[in-house]
């Protein structure tokens, strides 16, 4: 904040001396007395520390005779740190008091990039933090220091309490001091302190900072600590699966802990791993140039990446709204100053330099008209960066790839008054259409005709030749058009009946969006369903009103039940695409009337999901003082429901729970309106009437539009809850979430790696012929049946770099040691017809005939694993079903499957084949392991040893 702010500041990092020692029984007794602890209580704790006697193990392992203890208190007691900090505490009441000398900063937090009317004032100010003996002190100005520490003085006169002297850090931003010796008082002495150099960090309970926020001495400390665990490592005889436990599980939690103010880049990061990648790769018998992407990718045995790892931390709160597509993506080689430039003019998105099309990149003077700032000098170099990539085309700065959604944009938006009359009389409206011809739209005027007739039209006995459309609606747009005289000297032949906007269309079509956007699509609005909820959120629609949804989500009010007795579902439908829906349903089965309510909803779809939203619905619905009995065929749900209703959950567990907004909401309603719920377990399609009625209505509400629920209560916790595009909290486990989305960008950087091209085809089509899971299972399947064994890393390598195309053949050789291998064509030694590659050595045709015997013998251990092992009467004869699959097909140079199985990935046609045959998930793993072992001994490692032994021969 001081950097950004341009502000002064001052930090000082003290040491006590023996702190727990010097303490003064009779000023602890007064400290207790002050926070008004009871007196038995104060005599209790007062009598573990007075009136005893210690004694002390000399050097010679002797003991010394008894003697009095006459201050102090025991460090290695339970509730010695809990003195302490009560016994310091006055210090703290008197310097927060003085708010004149504490370090403030107040800055403005945008929470809509177009409104800075709704930016967040935030406040921080701090003067003097500390954790047992440890303490630091914050301060605008030396004056105000040198005041601080005076006041200090005082009481560590009173308490006796001592300074480390030799300990003690001083730090500052002002260049007049920086690497200087001033002299301060530090207790009865003064004393010449050092101030710390530009780039010298000092060490604040473990995390390195500077008064520069500067990352190098963070960057070093962690390269130091990477270092240091890597070379104790290195002595160690240690297996692949060792080094991945303690990189993961002990050396990751330390470099996050110690990066808690730093976001670094890829390279810095990659910096920090360099030597623990290294081991790894050592470990696993990998060449140094095996890429990054085989060894951080989770379907591989791998290590964390340390720049994923960043995104894990829990400390960053970036929820600004306004936009879709983050400006940053589009800017090549950005530099610090372009980011400056960017935060001065509230530019984040892209949506605020883009035409409201989405198809062309604004001027800087129609950016500052669109931002509704004159920004002054001349057109940042950002931008014309961003003029000259690829992205745009020179001519007409027209974007190749328009983007698929309109942009959000700050466009002022008039609505005519609506007046309160009865009956509605006819206006004409206009409706503007974007012609697919329009090349630069900034320089074409717009022209307005009335429509001749559609398929909208309804016949009107007054104007039968004019389309007229009927709608009710009160959300319509005003825009300004040219005077009509005006535009007839303009425009000769311009009829009466046209009209000319002051806009161009696309402008007016961008405006009538974001009014849409502004009236419907608020997925954060809150209303209540019941008088007595005036604090908590309900459920909103994006397609009806509030009043519409509580009308249709409510029991029958004219009869009073103590008792529901409610059967509900869930439904999940499309899973797996970006159309993913839940429905979910409930019948009230206490009265005659039985109601119903049937909704859907689409933000994180999963079946769980839609079974809480179920039960959710239903305890809003329910009246206050009642008993509730819901019948679900969710285990899963009624174990949840009990879980989250104990009240000695932390709120971090909860918050670890799927759905964990829904469930707090839940038992917040149970409570505030006294209800007393049970959940009863049906067995799911057991023929039970009411089970299935509310099956069929859940799977029937997946047709309906959804509903999105709104929930504020969760941002009063304690814990940062991030949200997803505006349309809800993120109510799952956060680190396996984004875990997820790492491991798909890790796999995508796998398929983009050019050494395994060939296993994907020339057109990269074939990747999707791979079974991806059961890969990661053949790769990290033991050779000897140990976990952690020599002979295990050595052969786990191998289906690695084999997997990579990165085997030793010769044209890798060549890379690694060109002295040692001549620039001339690389020609196989054994069939003289093709290059020594990864991809040849295979498929090399000096073995075919033997190749061929060989793979027709794997096929045979297939057939009678599937027979030995089939679980499926109606299965075909295993001998015909592998004759018939893609595994059959002995042209092996062809054969794609057979092409990925010389690789060490399994194909789907392997898996589509077992699974004709077995059902047990563990029988399948049983026969997959059979059939591709045999195919590792008899071909792989048996003919890349032939291949191996003709070089070195």
């Amino acid at each position: 904040m001081a950097k950004k702010y341009k502000k002064e500041i001052w930090i000082g990092v003290q040491d006590l001396s023996k702190a727990y020692d010097r303490i003064n029984i009779s000023l602890l007794r007064l400290a207790m007395a002050r926070l008004r602890i009871p007196q038995t209580v104060i005599k209790l704790i007062l009598q573990l520390f007075t009136d005893r006697t210690n004694r002390i193990i000399l050097h010679n392992d002797n003991i010394s005779d008894l003697y009095q203890v006459m201050q102090g208190i025991d460090q290695g007691e339970v509730v010695s740190p809990l003195l302490w900090i009560i016994y310091y505490d006055p210090l703290f009441a008197r310097i927060n008091s003085l708010r004149e000398l504490a370090f403030t900063v107040e800055l403005q937090q945008i929470r809509n990039i177009w409104n800075p009317a709704a930016d967040q004032k935030v406040t921080y100010s701090t003067t003097i933090q500390s954790y047992l003996d440890d303490t630091t002190w914050v301060a605008p100005t030396l004056t105000h220091m040198q005041t601080l520490l005076e006041i200090s003085n005082d009481f560590y006169e009173l308490a006796n309490i001592q300074i480390n002297k030799d300990k003690y850090r001083l730090l500052t931003n002002n260049k007049l001091y920086i690497g200087k010796e001033i002299e301060l008082t530090l207790g009865s002495d003064l004393t010449k302190v050092k101030i710390n150099k530009k780039k010298e960090g000092v060490r604040i309970l473990g995390v390195y900072i500077d008064a520069f926020n500067s990352p190098s001495p963070t960057l070093k400390k962690l390269r130091q600590t990477v270092t240091l665990f890597s070379n104790t490592l290195r002595r160690k005889k240690l297996t692949h699966n060792h080094i991945i436990y303690i990189t993961n599980k002990v050396l990751m939690p330390i470099l996050e802990y110690r990066n808690q103010f730093q976001v670094f880049t890829i390279e810095q990061c990659n910096f920090v791993m360099a030597p623990i990648k290294k081991l790894f790769k050592q470990s696993l018998h990998l060449p140094r140039s095996t890429p990054d992407a085989l060894i951080h990718h989770y379907l591989l045995p791998s290590i964390n990446n340390f720049f994923y790892n960043q995104i894990f931390y829990p400390v960053y709160d970036t929820t600004i709204t306004g936009g879709r597509t983050p400006l940053l993506f589009h800017i090549p080689n950005i530099t610090k100053s372009d980011i400056t430039s960017l935060q001065n003019k509230r530019l984040i998105f892209l949506d605020q330099i883009i035409s409201g099309d989405s198809s062309f990149l604004l001027t800087f003077p129609e950016m500052k008209q669109m931002a509704h700032k004159n920004w002054k000098g001349a057109p940042p170099n950002w931008l014309k960066k961003m003029e000259n990539t690829e992205i745009w085309t020179t001519t007409n700065r027209r974007l190749i790839n328009p983007l698929n959604e309109l942009p959000i944009q700050n466009i002022l938006i008039q609505a005519p008054n609506v007046l309160p009359k009865r009956e509605n009389q006819l206006r004409n409206q206009w409706a503007s259409h974007t012609p697919l011809d329009a090349i630069t739209p900034r320089k074409k005027t717009t022209l307005l005709k009335p429509c001749k007739g559609c398929a909208l039209h309804t016949y009107n006995v007054d104007r039968p030749l004019i389309c007229t459309m009927y709608i009710v609606t009160s959300s319509l747009c005003k825009f300004k058009l040219y005077n009509q005289n005006i535009m007839k000297r303009k425009f000769p032949n311009t009829k009466n009946s046209w009209k000319f906007p002051t806009k161009h269309h696309i402008t007016l079509h961008n405006m009538a969006y974001n009014s849409f956007i502004n009236l419907n699509r608020s997925s954060f609005s809150h209303f209540n369903l019941n008088s007595n909820f005036s604090k908590n959120d309900m459920v909103h629609n994006c397609e009806f009103t509030p009043q519409e949804l509580a009308m249709n989500c409510s029991l029958d009010k004219n009869h009073y039940y103590f008792l529901y007795n409610i059967f509900k579902d869930g439904s999940l439908s499309s899973v797996g695409t970006d159309k993913s829906i839940m429905g979910a349903a409930w019948v009230e089965v206490t009265s005659s009337v039985n109601d119903t309510f049937q909704c859907s909803t689409a933000h994180l779809p999963s079946s769980t999901k839609a079974e809480v939203l179920a039960i959710l619905s239903a305890i809003i619905v329910a009246l206050t003082h009642c008993y509730v009995t819901i019948h679900t065929d969710s285990k899963n749900v009624i174990d949840t429901f009990n879980k989250t209703g104990r009240s000695n959950l932390s709120q971090r567990r909860i918050m670890k729970l799927n759905n964990f907004s829904l469930w707090i909401l839940i038992h917040c309603l149970i409570k505030t309106k006294s209800l007393r719920v049970d959940m009863l377990k049906v067995k799911a399609h057991s023929g039970h009437s009411q089970n299935d009625r509310a099956d069929h209505l859940a799977k029937d509400a997946c047709s309906i539009p959804p509903i999105f629920l709104a929930i504020s209560h969760y941002s009063q916790a304690p814990i940062m809850v991030p949200t997803l595009a505006n349309y809800g909290p993120i109510d799952k486990n956060i680190r396996k979430y984004l875990q997820r989305i790492t491991n798909l960008h890790t796999f995508e950087k796998l398929l983009r790696t050019k050494a395994l091209s060939p296993l994907f085809g020339p057109t990269s089509d074939q990747f999707d012929k791979i079974d991806w899971e059961l890969t990661k299972d053949w790769i990290a399947r033991s050779c000897d049946g140990s976990i952690c064994s020599a002979v295990n890393d050595r052969h786990t390598g191998f289906k690695i770099k084999n997997l990579g195309h990165i085997l030793p053949t010769v044209d890798k050789q060549r890379l690694y040691y060109p002295k040692f291998y001549p620039d001339l064509p690389i020609i196989c030694i054994l069939c003289n017809s093709a290059a020594a590659s990864n991809t040849h050595w295979g498929l090399c045709h000096q073995h075919h005939a033997n190749r061929l015997t060989d793979y027709k013998d794997c096929l045979s251990v297939l057939i009678e694993a599937l027979e030995t092992h089939k679980e499926i009467a109606t299965a075909p004869s295993a001998q015909i079903a592998v004759s018939t699959s893609l595994l059959g097909c002995f042209d092996l140079e062809h054969n794609t499957s057979f092409y990925i199985l010389l690789y060490n990935a399994v194909p789907n046609s392997l898996s589509d084949l077992i699974a004709r045959f077995i059902r047990s998930r563990k029988v399948k793993n049983l026969v997959m392991n059979t059939f591709l072992s045999t195919f590792m001994d008899n071909i792989i490692r048996k003919y890349w040893r032939k291949y191996a032994l003709a070089y070195k021969q």
